[in-house]
């Protein structure tokens, strides 16, 4: 009786829904605290992170020649992405992530990998992606959030 109930009811709720934002929610970005050159083009990425909602993606990698090319870019949508399974939920706390062009697996105790090469002595910031839903035209999209921190890259 319980699957009938529910069968009967929840589509009604959201047919007859319409108090629902059109906005896509904005992502917190992580906060960078360090990066390490490994060699070999392998760069480790200390990050802070929290975005415990259900439409967390991901992350962007931008680079520039000044802090503020990387925190900015001409395009948000072009970057090196991280794209993690929607399982994965990121609580607050500190997390690595790995920077290698390499088809390599991940190194131990990295959640996220860009496989891009980085150049020393640029910047790079970093955004989180999360999913942005349109109830009206049934479509998705990726949003990005506000940039990180910048860091150098040594």
């Amino acid at each position: 009786m319980r699957g009938l109930f529910l069968s009967i009811w929840l589509p009604a709720v959201f047919v007859t829904c319409t108090n629902y934002s059109t906005t896509p929610s904005v992502q917190a970005p992580p906060t960078l605290v360090s990066i390490e050159n490994k060699g070999n083009s392998n760069f480790i990425i200390k990050v802070r992170a929290q975005n415990p909602e259900l439409i967390f993606r991901g992350y962007r990698l931008h680079t520039g020649i000044t802090e503020q090319e990387s925190r900015n870019p001409i395009d948000v949508n072009i970057g090196t992405d991280c794209v993690l399974a929607p399982t994965a939920v990121v609580q607050p706390t500190e997390y690595l992530f790995e920077a290698d062009p390499s088809e390599a697996a991940n190194s131990a105790g990295v959640v996220c990998r860009f496989r891009t090469t980085l150049t020393p002595g640029q910047f790079l910031s970093i955004r989180t992606l999360g999913l942005a839903i349109n109830l009206q035209n049934s479509t998705s999209t990726l949003s990005v959030s506000p940039p990180s921190n910048s860091l150098l890259i040594p």
